[in-house]
């Protein structure tokens, strides 16, 4: 499986400083990885990258199983950006996890809150 990824769009973005290798301080916690940020030709701002969230003290990455643009619209609104218009990528376009994955598949709406309140659904594991 491809670590997910996402494209945010906006018109400004503060960017947040990342937590120091894969501890972080509480569930639910997102950060992006190899964050890549450009502005397209029409002047919109793109900020990308690899998700992983905190569960349990420690950060994992989220597989593309599942993994749509209402999955990537609730990391923009975890993030605080819920301005952005999150798209999913799903070809490792910024890179492998040496995190653990997450054991489960976001199912979310779009319109939650926290990534965490979206339906996490066991990933099956051939």
């Amino acid at each position: 499986m491809q670590p997910a990824a996402l494209v945010g769009l906006s018109l400004a973005l503060v960017l947040l400083p990342t937590a120091t290798a894969n501890s972080c301080s509480f569930d639910g916690e997102i950060k992006l990885v190899n964050q890549n940020s450009t502005y397209t030709d029409d002047g919109q701002y793109v900020l990308g990258g690899r998700v992983e969230v905190c569960l349990n003290g420690t950060f994992h990455s989220v597989c593309t199983e599942g993994w749509d643009d209402a999955d990537a619209q609730v990391v923009c609104n975890t993030l605080g950006y819920s301005y952005y218009v999150g798209t999913a990528l799903t070809k490792g376009e910024f890179g492998t996890s040496e995190a653990n994955p997450i054991p489960y598949y976001a199912n979310c709406d779009g319109y939650e809150y926290n990534f965490l309140d979206c339906t996490l659904d066991d990933l099956q594991v051939d």
